[in-house]
């Protein structure tokens, strides 16, 4: 470091300005080296590669090291390249000893390990090792403290700083003996290896109960879901107006609606009772059948069993071309807007086709994913919010509208509705179709007692939020 605060190097006499290189000043006692100053660098020779393992690869023998063998800052020892025992001791440039360091230098760059194993290994294509070399009192570098550094986002700059643009990231060995790292006195390096080393066992058990701790939250909003919807989780209030004739005054909205034109009569309207041999029933036009067996579980008094057709409407979404995407058009929302059951805007599509009404999204529709290559996605949902704009959405999405829907979005996050979609499906295709939607059998509790359960679960939903922090 000159007297103008500047970083400088000199090489064979010649000296140059390499402040720009250098990311921060260090402790006194401290100095900056290039790797190649204190470790030798190499990597499989390419005739070696050619004339001995190109020629020579193995189920079994020598075990290879990969790229996939250095995972983050440790080495997974689970080979699928191997060379002839007899062939290894022709490539001595390539040999793993203990406390090699290795890095991949086509790829994932920045994964950074120490081989600690004794045995004899060698390296494949597309991995360097760093061997640090010692002076005559002992090692001025512990291989822990170089790999604490490579791995650090000071290390991956430096590592990355003359990166090839190639059809995979890449860079030369060479790149990686011009890095410059930080060396503490030896003394501080195990201090301070020490510590990040205690630093990491906290840090996986607060990892371990990071990952009980959302378990538990998920089971816990499960577990509040299924009372919720087995009327357990608020007592009832004998007071209030049964389920039976909030479903008549649906019906009745519905015929208006179907009279005046604004809305298709359901071909299959469905009423569900419960008969004096104390088992389940449904009347559809007419025809009454048994339905006991897609009855789950028994409902308090005031509730009442329907299909959600009875109660709302839905529809299924836009299937547009390509050709109509622009950036000025209509929002049209996919599986990806709805994260964690919020609508997320992060990412959309506009179009510039003229949109249906009954395409159109409303407050309180619940947008619903409909097919997905994850079964697990399938059925997610959101709560339409308050909206700015008009907003549409799009193929293998699905639409429900009730004035019931903040229940009915309950329902849908169940447990009961997964199990319905699971054995609604094949194994091969997991969708929910809009005769699924319609068909769902849902319990309905009376309109006031709706909205105190709601109350509630959005309580304790919150409590068990804050306790991720």
């Amino acid at each position: 470091k000159g007297d103008d605060n500047r970083y400088y190097e000199t090489i064979d006499g010649k000296t140059s300005d390499i402040t720009d290189e250098i990311p921060f000043d260090l402790p006194d006692g401290w100095a900056w080296s290039r790797i190649y100053s204190i470790a030798f660098v190499t990597k499989l020779a390419g005739f070696e590669y050619t004339n001995y393992i190109a020629a020579n690869l193995a189920t079994e023998g020598v075990p290879l090291f990969k790229g996939k063998n250095i995972q983050g800052d440790k080495i997974i020892y689970d080979f699928e390249s191997f060379i002839p025992y007899e062939i290894s001791n022709e490539l001595p440039r390539s040999q793993v000893n203990k406390k090699c360091i290795l890095l991949p230098y086509v790829g994932t760059l920045g994964n950074v390990g120490i081989h600690k194993k004794e045995g004899i290994f060698h390296l494949g294509s597309n991995v360097g090792k760093i061997e640090l070399t010692c002076n005559e009192y002992a090692k001025i570098l512990q291989e822990e403290f170089v790999v604490l550094y490579l791995t650090s986002s000071f290390g991956f700059k430096g590592l990355v700083r003359e990166k090839k643009a190639t059809a995979q990231d890449s860079i030369s060995i060479q790149a990686i003996r011009n890095v410059c790292i930080p060396i503490p006195p030896i003394k501080e390096q195990k201090r301070i290896i020490e510590h990040i080393e205690s630093w990491r066992e906290c840090m996986d058990c607060i990892d371990a109960d990071a990952a009980d701790l959302e378990k538990s939250i998920t089971l816990a909003k499960q577990k509040i879901l299924d009372l919720a919807i087995r009327g357990k989780l608020v007592p009832q209030d004998p007071t209030d107006e049964p389920a039976s004739e909030l479903l008549k005054k649906i019906k009745a909205e519905k015929d208006a609606l179907v009279k005046a034109g604004k809305i298709k009569k359901d071909k299959q309207e469905s009423f569900i009772f419960k008969s004096d041999d104390n088992c389940y029933h449904e009347n559809i036009d007419g025809k009454t059948a048994d339905i006991a067996d897609e009855i789950p579980f028994d409902l308090p008094d005031g509730w009442e069993w329907c299909r959600m057709i009875s109660i709302g409407q839905t529809n299924i979404g836009l299937t547009y071309k390509p050709a109509d995407i622009t950036d000025n058009g209509t929002i049209v929302l996919r599986s990806n807007n709805i994260q964690e059951g919020k609508l997320d805007l992060a990412d959309t599509v506009r179009v510039s086709c003229e949109i249906s009404p009954s395409l159109q999204l409303n407050e309180t529709d619940i947008l619903i994913c409909a097919r997905n290559g994850s079964k697990a996605l399938v059925g997610k949902c959101t709560l339409i919010p308050s909206k700015t704009e008009t907003l549409s959405f799009g193929a293998f999405m699905a639409v429900f509208r009730s004035k019931q829907n903040p229940w009915v979005y309950n329902i849908l996050n169940s447990g009961y509705f997964r199990d319905y979609l699971f054995y609604s499906n094949s194994t091969q295709i997991c969708q929910l179709t809009q005769d699924m939607l319609k068909r769902f059998i849902i319990p309905l509790p009376p309109l006031a007692e709706q909205k105190r359960i709601v109350s509630q679960v959005e309580k304790l939903f919150f409590v068990l939020e804050t306790m991720r922090g």
